[in-house]
């Protein structure tokens, strides 16, 4: 059965068509004049068919009058970003509703293809990528309320990883806790990777990926926290817990500038622990400054007796060491260069 274009019609009123019309064949427009339109001072009808024919995902779903091609959606993503951003509170709504409408019927064909044991299309999957994109552009501007009603869409999951095998799993997991989005959504977001880790029938195999994947985000989010230091000491309590993602020296600064005095104390002890047991920590050239204060402030948290503390003292002598050969090293360049130069006066 066909799609019916005129299901949408209603949403226009026939008054502006003959306007409109002329505007298309006038400019012979194209996706970037919508872009432009919308982020005009025009009339809130003509910019609503502007993002209309921005979003819709096929000509046979189209009503309007247009010259080009719809739904091809080779949008930059900084474009999806800025064209989301210019929009008022109407059309912000106006954007989430179709999402919510053309979203569900994109999601439809690509799982009735994979039913029928077809390869899903690349052109598919950046469909849906493009709306999963402005699902999360729409999260951090719409008030919560009509936040959580859009988030059940949001794809937490690498669109390619899914259904083309390719790419990390969760980078829109990682996009959505690094927004500014509401941190309930980020909440209800967490609570869906703990599902998919819990969830008895998924292989061991892929659990173990998802942990680590998840864990890897987690860790992450310690360089610049978009959230709460509550929410984050959960997800690290987990990521300790699930004990798969080795967490590095150098992450430990990025991690403990967030859980500073007493009420963080045990959670401080328990990443100390779980990286000070890690068989390969060691120091080396890269970032040695850094991965030298990680050690250090491990240290501070284990106790002077425990056997972990003279493994952590020994890495911590590797760094000093290497500290002080680096500065060496520099002296000696810079003594050359001062005597090179002294030849040359």
């Amino acid at each position: 059965m066909c799609p019916d274009k005129n299901k949408y019609a209603f949403l226009f009123s026939p008054e502006d068509d003959l306007t409109w019309k002329e505007w298309v064949d006038l400019w012979s427009a194209s996706d970037w004049d919508l872009f432009d339109l919308v982020a005009s001072d025009r009339s809130l009808n003509f910019k609503k068919r502007a993002l209309f024919l921005l979003m819709v995902p096929s000509d046979d779903l189209n009503p309007l009058y247009w010259i080009d091609k719809v739904g091809e959606f080779r949008y930059p993503d900084e474009m999806i970003k800025d064209f989301l951003s210019d929009l008022d509170e109407d059309l912000l709504n106006f954007a989430a509703d179709l999402v919510a409408e053309f979203y569900p019927i994109k999601k439809s064909e690509i799982d009735g293809s994979i039913k029928e044991g077809k390869k899903v299309e690349y052109r598919h999957m950046h469909v849906i990528k493009f709306y999963n994109n402005c699902i999360l552009k729409l999260l951090c501007q719409l008030s919560l309320e009509r936040c959580e009603q859009i988030f059940s869409l949001y794809l937490i999951h690498d669109i390619y990883a899914i259904w083309g095998g390719q790419g990390d799993w969760f980078s829109p997991l990682n996009d959505l806790f690094g927004s500014a989005a509401f941190e309930k959504i980020k909440e209800l977001a967490d609570k869906q990777m703990r599902e998919i880790i819990e969830d008895p029938n998924i292989s061991d195999e892929k659990r173990h990926d998802t942990i680590w994947n998840y864990s890897s985000i987690v860790v992450d989010q310690g360089k610049k926290l978009t959230y709460s230091i509550g929410l984050y000491a959960s997800q690290m309590e987990r990521v300790v817990k699930y004990g798969i993602y080795n967490i590095k020296l150098d992450n430990v600064p990025d991690i403990f500038k967030w859980f500073a005095g007493d009420v963080y104390k045990d959670l401080r002890t328990k990443i100390a622990l779980s990286v000070a047991s890690q068989e390969d920590i060691s120091i080396e050239d890269e970032d040695v400054e850094k991965k030298l204060l990680g050690a250090q402030m491990i240290l501070k948290e284990l106790c002077e007796s425990d056997v972990l503390s003279a493994k952590v003292d020994l890495v911590i002598a590797q760094g000093v060491a290497l500290v002080n050969q680096r500065e060496r090293r520099i002296k000696h360049a810079q003594s050359r260069k001062d005597k090179l130069w002294n030849k040359m006066k």
